[in-house]
């Protein structure tokens, strides 16, 4: 009978955990932030020689909008980023757990389950995203905001959060540890949210691609008018301003995202038993099983080597057991190389045509280099950003994933160092996002050729991402060493990595004042890799430019490759230096072979007479200890502990 014991227990559990009451402090702290902000900007664009000047109507009305857009932005980003973390893992963590079976011999059913434990993370959701609603009704005060936008908004923001909890709830039904069905629900947000995007370029594209992406609108409506960047798209409802046409389609995209999500749950509540007891429906067997399966390889599978932790981490599958996944997997590889053929012929064949009629250089008609410059440039920062994020969940999960196979003692009981298993975990992260690291190469080296980046605009950009990803997988590495589950260090790297790259920002806007003030955004790589393929225009104009913000270009440069480098250096070091003790592995041998052994099989170390070593441990030598060093232990018949030994 719902709600059920399950929605109680998990509400209570979740409601008392540290993250929740520190999740909801923080974005109280930054909502009081933005409404600082919004009336300090507004006193520093206007009116600044005026002082114990009131605020006109207008500029109220004005200031209350500013509030209200920052509000919805603001918990758009809350929805997006924390509904997967809190419940793509509410089934799954249970199967890890052994628990879910239990459940399952109780006489709860499948929807008190499901909806339980749904229900008890949307309430912390919700709670999260009404801690906006104070500043919302100073800003309906203030005027300047409709009361129906309100309702729009937050109905629409409502449905988001309920077909983003169904997507979650479906994958943690069928993903045998929360570590993938997080993974996996983030990735079906991104797809969700970059369809129609990629909607909207097929059909300006024109031609035959427009045509065919026109006629399938009536289909590709149902499956991806339900994500919000559809409004974002439609910009000729929002130009011609008419009301109904807003509601219109607001109210569509409201009852799409129903009735997908209520889709979803019903699916997961009927399939629920069904995966745990490993059946599948009859003629959907292709989709795939939990079961472990003989993966498929398409090259043979390396020796071993000098270095087994690098072959175990490095020599991977390339297809996976399940048909689905595989088959996604290739659909992926032929849509982004069909992708970037297309964007090669469309900018690079124009831009190559320049270099053969004006040579290299900034010299002649530069439309088209300028044009494929900005492209490098964009799908730069896109395809970092992505392998950013895939690279620092990966290495989050290296050793907390071992832990979860109980593999990890057996693991750390091998004559293996810690070096040469954290670098096998480090170099096993990158190698796990080689392909996206082949794509950024392929962008730069048809820049290169084409002209549109400069050679040392090349070497920059390799060096900078190089030493930008080398501090991801580090700090996954040593987060996923302190951690106890894949999830806290996913999304404590995530945290962290978000926090970095411009998180800082809003504590230092007060200090941003002047050129100087672009020595703050040293931290946020995808600005600094973005202008890393520079172009020998770009070139040019920087060393012709006479305002003195030179230096400051190269030293926000120069600083944020030495911040992430030193870091990443001392993230290593601390890993290496710490490893004997997070894994609570004894201190291992001596780098000569001993010489005195006890009966005991006991090793000493031949030091000073009564000073403790490192351990702390105070061996005191004895009369008769000195020929009992020298004999094996093979050789002691006698049983018990040494009569002459005192610790």
């Amino acid at each position: 009978m719902l709600p059920g014991p399950v929605f109680f227990h998990e509400l209570r559990t979740v409601a008392r955990r540290r993250r929740s009451y520190a999740l909801r402090t923080a974005l109280g702290l930054f909502l009081l932030y933005l409404m600082i902000q919004s009336t300090n900007r507004w006193d520093a664009s206007t009116y600044q020689s005026e002082t114990n000047r009131e605020y006109t109507p207008g500029e109220l009305a004005l200031i209350g909008m500013n509030l209200f857009g920052s509000v919805i932005w603001l918990q758009g980003i809350v929805i997006l980023l924390l509904t997967p973390a809190f419940v793509a893992g509410t089934i799954a963590e249970d199967r890890q757990r052994k628990v879910l079976s239990y459940l399952l011999a109780s006489p709860l059913s499948g929807a008190e389950i499901v909806l339980g434990k749904l229900a008890a993370r949307m309430v912390n959701l919700v709670v999260l995203v009404a801690v906006g609603l104070p500043v919302v009704s100073i800003a309906l005060f203030l005027g300047g905001i409709d009361p129906a936008d309100v309702w729009l908004w937050y109905g629409s923001s409502f449905s988001t959060l309920y077909l983003l909890a169904g997507v979650s709830i479906f994958v943690s039904t069928f993903s045998p540890r929360p570590r993938d069905a997080i993974l996996r629900t983030y990735l079906i947000e991104l797809v969700w949210l970059l369809l129609p995007l990629v909607e909207w370029l097929c059909g300006s594209a024109g031609g035959t691609l427009g045509r065919l992406t026109s006629e399938a609108r009536p289909i590709t409506e149902w499956v991806i008018g339900s994500s919000p960047i559809v409004l974002l798209c439609q910009s000729s409802v929002w130009l011609s301003g008419s009301g109904s046409g807003v509601v219109q389609a607001v109210t569509w995209l409201i009852g799409l995202q129903l009735l997908q999500g209520t889709l979803l749950l019903a699916w997961s509540t009927m399939r629920l038993r069904p995966v745990e007891q490993g059946s599948r429906l009859r003629g959907l067997r292709w989709l795939g099983s939990r079961r472990v399966s003989q993966p498929r390889r398409l090259f043979a599978r390396r020796p071993c080597g000098d270095a087994p932790m690098i072959w175990k981490e490095c020599s991977g599958t390339v297809s996976n057991p399940s048909l689905m996944r595989t088959v996604c997997l290739v659909c992926l590889t032929v849509a982004a190389v069909g992708g970037m053929g297309y964007w090669v012929y469309r900018m690079g064949i124009p831009a190559f045509q320049e270099v053969l009629d004006y040579g290299y250089g900034s010299t002649g008609t530069q439309a088209a280099r300028d044009a494929l410059s900005a492209g490098v440039r964009f799908l730069t920062a896109c395809l970092y950003v992505l392998m950013a994020l895939l690279l620092g969940a990966g290495a989050a999960t290296g050793i907390t994933m071992e832990r979860e196979k109980d593999a990890w003692t057996s693991l750390t009981v091998t004559p293996l160092e810690g070096q040469e298993i954290l670098t096998g975990k480090i170099l096993g992260a990158l190698w796990r996002v080689r392909g996206m690291l082949a794509a950024l190469l392929f962008v730069w080296l048809i820049g290169l050729i084409c002209g549109a980046v400069h050679p040392l605009g090349f070497l920059l950009a390799i060096v900078a991402t190089s030493i930008d990803l080398t501090f991801i997988a580090v700090l996954g590495t040593y987060l996923s060493l302190r951690s106890k589950s894949s999830a806290r260090a996913i999304a404590a790297t995530i945290a962290i990595l978000l926090f970095l790259n411009g998180g800082y920002l809003f504590c230092c806007m007060p200090a941003m004042n002047g050129p100087e003030s672009l020595l703050f955004t040293a931290g946020v790589t995808p600005m600094i890799l973005n202008a890393a393929p520079f172009s020998f225009s770009d070139l040019e104009w920087f060393l012709r430019d006479p305002r003195p913000a030179r230096p400051t270009f190269v030293m926000t440069g120069v600083l944020s490759l030495a911040f992430y480098g030193v870091s990443a250096f001392a993230l290593l070091h601390a890993c290496l230096s710490r490893f004997e003790t997070e894994v609570d592995r004894p201190r291992r041998g001596f780098s000569d072979y001993p010489d005195s052994v006890s009966r005991e099989g006991i090793v000493f170390e031949e030091q000073e007479q009564d000073k403790p070593d490192r351990d702390g441990i105070l061996f005191i030598e004895q009369a008769g200890d000195e020929e009992g060093r020298h004999q094996s232990p093979q050789d002691d018949s006698s049983s018990g502990p040494h009569p002459d030994l005192t610790h």
